[in-house]
């Protein structure tokens, strides 16, 4: 989900490339750049809305999204869509950012966020916006806590997180629950 420029799905191809993998986006252009490069051969490509994924319920072993979540209305529906498309037992995995905890480093990291970022963003490109709403987005996020109760409210179960890069970085994780039968 949120595919972009494609690097989670071909790293999951780099790990076993024996996987299938559907790249999802809303953005057209960002999957055009996926398929420029040499592994997008090997994925299926696919234009759809997050809300509303074109796809039959319990047919994915994972679904992963990489800085989709912060970029969306309405997170509870966006992991309960997840979860309707992962079969019972699979995971819905979420990398995004996360304000940065407090501790002792945290003034490094906000300078960095709010300052050297979009600096380096408009060396590079010209653009500054682009890279203010990055930081901006990443410092007022909700903390690694509330998405791990609305993925639970979602339905998804044994939810747990870990924090990355001096924790602005967090990946999440959480599993569709398997659904037994209780016919007697």
């Amino acid at each position: 989900m949120g595919t972009g420029t494609g690097d989670i799905a071909f790293e999951a191809l780099r790990l076993d490339p024996t996987i299938r993998i559907t790249g999802v986006d809303f953005t057209l252009e960002m999957i055009e750049k996926s398929r420029d490069k040499d592994e997008a051969k090997s994925v299926g490509w696919c234009k759809a809305n997050a809300s509303r994924l074109p796809f039959h319920d319990k047919v994915f072993d994972a679904v992963a999204s990489g800085f989709l979540i912060r970029n969306v209305n309405d997170v509870k529906s966006i992991f309960k869509e997840q979860m309707r498309v992962v079969r019972p037992g699979g995971c819905v995995v979420c990398l995004d950012t996360s304000p940065e905890p407090s501790n002792i480093i945290r003034p490094f990291v906000m300078f960095y966020l709010k300052r050297f970022i979009p600096f380096l963003g408009y060396l590079i490109t010209g653009e500054r916006d682009a890279y203010t709403y990055l930081s901006t987005s990443t410092i007022n996020f909700m903390k690694p806590e509330e998405t791990a109760g609305i993925m639970e409210e979602a339905g998804l179960k044994d939810v747990i997180f870990r924090r990355l890069m001096f924790g602005n970085i967090v990946v999440h994780r959480g599993l569709r629950p398997n659904l037994r039968s209780t016919t007697r």
